[in-house]
């Protein structure tokens, strides 16, 4: 360490008061910087987590694609998962004939994918393993034990399978619509799930799944895409190629950046702007107010090293060596105490938070989440933070003459006119009061920054 690195340690350690009350100012706003990002991310992922749950983790689903266009979708460069629903047929466990509409049952072949993204939520019960077991929804228990044949958990049936929807169902969801026939299925009920379409509008039906692994071919497959970019799915749909597309997870799109509109993705930027410039400027006022004192209390010191040949930039890097101090001690502490603020408030207050959203019933909670990213960003821009806030100083010590540096004449400028006080200061305050105000006169720059980092 050279000469001045010493005096600028000694210094700091001299004015061991001034430093840590610097170093608490850092810390207070690095703590806010990372109580915003970490709120932030942990608003998101609880929203993408309620969102997967209740739609599933895709991106885009495409409806009555085939086996070559699904291989087709995974030779994509930007898919990283697809998850197949491949449709067998219709079953109802009464005659088809007379079957009523919400007795009737798709059967479909998911792959393991599908059971592990897709909201396939069971209520007892495990998902199939092979294509001998399956998994039926709530609604179909309540069905067979309607018409008298009750199905319990370990249970063998045999499903009437129809590539037609029975009499009283009006569907036209194939073009061209398959051949009609009908087969037998045997399967083994290993697991009760809750009812749910997974997002299919156009077949209003709950499924009865099993595990594809070589069973019956799929009259056609219900494919759902993720991908990185999040944006390329959107691309996708615009080809047309891989069947029609069934549905946008729009929701879950927003939640990674992208979106059909653009003015949603401006008006977010806008407003995380608008909130980190107004921390910024509040943490800029309190911090910098600390180094513009440490650079008034450290003229005289200034003066002395330039008239013994120091040069501007080593006085200026002798300022930016007591931010970068202060920013070692200050931010990794202000980091965890920004995180354990939110940690402590969601705590307390989450619970009034998860009521604003359905999925929290099921478990879904907001919880303070350890994110690397939003950590580095807190620690980047609290790092900008507290070098701007150092820089004008530093600017300040860089132009002083030796000279004046030794006479402070520009920390304390006031003409006799602006030192005079008023009789109602002596009367409210007292002597101390007049000369408070005297030495306030004198030294305007020190506590202008004291004023505004108050006010912020």
């Amino acid at each position: 360490m050279n000469i001045l690195g010493k005096v600028t340690w000694k210094t700091m350690w001299k004015n061991r008061t001034r430093t840590i009350v610097t170093i608490i100012g850092v810390i207070l706003a690095s703590a806010m910087f990372t109580a915003v990002t970490t709120m932030g991310t942990s608003l998101r992922n609880f929203l993408i987590r309620g969102n997967v749950y209740e739609e599933g983790d895709y991106y885009v689903q495409f409806a009555y694609a085939t086996q070559a266009q699904k291989e087709a979708l995974l030779q994509e460069p930007a898919v990283t998962r697809v998850a197949d629903y491949g449709f067998l047929g219709f079953s109802s466990p009464a005659d088809p004939e007379e079957a009523r509409k919400w007795n009737t049952f798709a059967v479909a072949a998911a792959d393991q994918t599908f059971l592990d993204t897709m909201p396939v939520h069971l209520i007892a019960g495990r998902m199939p393993q092979n294509s001998t077991e399956a998994v039926l929804p709530e609604s179909a228990f309540q069905a067979y034990a309607d018409q008298g044949t009750p199905v319990s958990l370990g249970d063998t049936i045999t499903l009437t399978v129809s590539t037609q929807p029975g009499s009283k169902l009006n569907v036209n969801y194939l073009e061209p619509e398959p051949e009609e026939k009908t087969f037998l299925y045997s399967l083994t009920v290993v697991g009760e799930a809750k009812d749910t379409y997974f997002g299919d509008y156009d077949l209003m039906l709950n499924s009865i799944l099993t595990l594809s692994d070589g069973q019956e071919p799929a009259l056609w497959h219900r494919l759902c895409v993720k991908t990185n970019p999040a944006s390329a799915a959107l691309a996708l749909t615009e080809q047309g190629d891989y069947g029609r597309t069934l549905l946008v997870n729009s929701e879950l799109l927003n939640l990674n950046g992208a979106t059909r509109y653009a003015n949603w993705n401006e008006a977010i930027v806008a407003l995380c702007g608008i909130l980190m410039a107004i921390i910024m400027v509040g943490a800029v006022s309190l911090i910098y107010s600390a180094f513009s004192i440490s650079v008034s209390e450290r003229t005289k010191q200034f003066g002395l090293l330039s008239s013994v040949g120091a040069t501007r930039r080593q006085i200026r890097r002798s300022v930016l060596l007591e931010a970068a101090v202060v920013c070692l001690l200050g931010i990794p502490i202000g980091l965890l105490a920004g995180y354990g603020g939110i940690a402590v408030t969601l705590h307390f207050v989450g619970q009034y938070l998860d009521s604003l959203f359905s999925f929290s019933a099921n478990g879904i909670h907001i919880v303070a989440e350890v994110s690397p990213a939003s950590f580095l960003a807190a620690a980047g821009v609290s790092c900008f933070t507290v070098f701007l806030s150092a820089w004008i100083p530093a600017l300040r010590a860089m132009r002083v003459s030796a000279l004046e540096a030794i006479r402070q004449n520009a920390d304390i400028k006031v003409s006799p006119r602006e030192a005079k006080v008023s009789k109602m200061t002596y009367r409210l305050f007292g002597l101390s009061g007049v000369l408070a105000k005297k030495y306030f006169k004198g030294s305007r720059k020190k506590y202008r920054a004291t004023i505004l980092s108050l006010a912020a």
